[in-house]
């Protein structure tokens, strides 16, 4: 059950990551990949509850910064923002692998903390 949450939060990161390509799509794009970074930064240094509800209001505030992106995508064409995401493939990729690594090492170490940092996340809307 826990991994299952834990992989439909890598998907939802990820989700979130491929949609964030815009205007040349760079502008968006890095916003996501910043986002995603800064969250992976915050679970790293995650000691306790009281960490991880501190992460949850970073999560919160860099959902609103990744909405406001995603909103400037919605003229743009298929092929436009599929020319973003391969301009941006591997940036995007290293910061879902180090969110990933992030929140499997917080797994292992506070369950508690994990699971209040993914209910957080859980709240992200899925951008496919």
């Amino acid at each position: 059950m826990k991994i299952r949450h834990f992989a439909t939060l890598m998907l939802m990161a990820g989700s979130l990551a491929l949609a964030g390509c815009g205007d040349s799509g760079g502008t968006q794009a890095e916003t996501f990949v910043d986002e995603m970074n800064r969250i992976a930064d915050a679970v790293e240094q995650v000691n306790s509850e009281e960490d991880a509800r501190g992460v949850a209001h970073l999560i919160a505030d860099a959902q609103k910064n990744m909405e406001e992106a995603s909103k400037s995508l919605e003229g743009m064409s298929e092929a436009k923002k599929a020319m973003a995401l391969a301009a941006h493939a591997q940036d995007m990729q290293k910061a879902q692998m180090r969110l990933a690594t992030a929140m499997s090492k917080l797994a292992t170490r506070d369950q508690d903390a994990l699971r209040i940092i993914s209910d957080e996340m859980g709240k992200m809307p899925r951008l496919d």
